[in-house]
């Protein structure tokens, strides 16, 4: 927990800033053992949680499904200044998947970790991805869906 905080310490100083989007269920074990342990080291303004039982939500997580090959949730993106450089699928310690961030920031790339880390470089391909994160709803549940 302390690295984390150091590190978004150290992102606010230097004017930097993350965001988790989560597409997830809150009937899901994993996804509420993740958005519990982001929000107990990083502010709730960094957390955004797309719950996969609205039929728009459910719509997108099936494309992002499609577009990185992640089947499960919680499906996580991570977004530093408004960019989108990691996509995750599973549970995970936000201190295993922060060097991706900075590989992904360095490389002028994103990370898809799943089975293996995969760069893309596709900025069409960022770009499509990045709006599916961005275009959640968070609000009441407007439908159901089947799996």
């Amino acid at each position: 927990m302390i690295a984390a905080m150091a590190l978004w310490a150290l992102l606010s100083a230097g004017g930097q800033s993350l965001h988790f989007y989560i597409y997830g269920s809150h009937s899901c074990s994993h996804c509420v053992m993740l958005e519990t342990e982001l929000r107990s080291k990083f502010p709730d303004s960094a957390i955004t949680f797309y719950p996969v039982e609205d039929t728009a939500n459910w719509g997108n997580f099936l494309k992002l499904r499609h577009k990185t090959g992640i089947p499960v949730i919680p499906m996580t993106a991570i977004f530093l200044n408004d960019t989108l450089r990691v996509v995750r699928g599973a549970s995970f310690a936000v201190e295993d998947v922060l060097p991706f961030v900075k590989l992904a920031q360095d490389s002028g790339c994103m990370v898809i970790l799943w089975s293996k880390a995969e760069l893309l470089r596709d900025t069409t391909e960022i770009k499509s991805l990045q709006s599916l994160f961005l275009t959640g709803r968070t609000g009441q549940q407007t439908g159901t869906h089947r799996r």
